[in-house]
């Protein structure tokens, strides 16, 4: 047996990194030597992403949290960008945050979750004893810097995954109900006040997220 003989092919999922640090999600498959190394393999997504990454000749493919690979992109033909694996870092991966969609306590409370959102949808689940969290709570009042007053209250915010109406059968109250939780009650006009609100700051979300592109 050779020492560059392939034993059988990989496949996954992972992120196609490229040289201007646009970042999409991609299927990969990558032969796995017999001397414990990857060959050559083929990726599959974006057809854009994967033709600028064949531009550029290069990119970095994360084929796993803790294992990057700088790789040469051959060619793109027929939805598949061909690549040579040129160098592979087991360094675990840093994922950039942007929001914390949300958290909460699990398995009775022993545990606490944080699920964190990146730029392009991305999500990160991190789960410790909830007794670490509440000596971290010390730790975040002495290193995060105060706010300012000029600043938007928006960095935060829990991610509504479901919502739904509702109407009570006594009071004369509109509900909203998100991610299962209580009830909120408005009044008819606050409902109205709510909604109109809710139409004029989506309109504005659209029209800067167009502009922005």
């Amino acid at each position: 047996m050779s020492k560059s003989e392939v034993l059988h092919r990989q496949k996954g999922i992972g992120y196609l990194v490229l040289k201007s640090g646009t970042r999409k999600q991609v299927e990969w498959e990558i032969d796995q030597l017999s001397d414990g190394s990857l060959g050559n393999g083929c990726i599959r997504g974006d057809e854009e992403h994967l033709a600028a990454a064949a531009e550029d000749g290069c990119a970095k493919l994360g084929l796993a949290s803790s294992m990057t690979a700088a790789i040469a992109v051959n060619r793109y033909e027929d939805g598949e960008a061909l690549f040579t694996t040129l160098l592979i870092s087991s360094a675990p991966a840093v994922f950039y945050a942007q929001t914390i969609a949300g958290s909460s306590t699990i398995l009775d409370g022993s545990q606490f979750s944080t699920e964190f959102s990146g730029a392009n949808g991305e999500q990160l689940r991190v789960i410790v004893p909830t007794i670490v969290m509440r000596d971290y709570q010390a730790v975040l009042q002495k290193v995060v810097p105060p706010s300012s007053s000029t600043s938007a209250r928006t960095s935060y915010f829990q991610h509504i995954k479901t919502w739904s109406t509702a109407t009570t059968t006594i009071h004369s109250f509109v509900c909203l109900i998100f991610n299962d939780d209580l009830p909120l009650a408005l009044s008819p006009g606050g409902a109205r006040e709510l909604a109109a609100e809710l139409i004029e700051r989506a309109e504005y979300v659209e029209t800067r997220s167009q502009t922005a592109q």
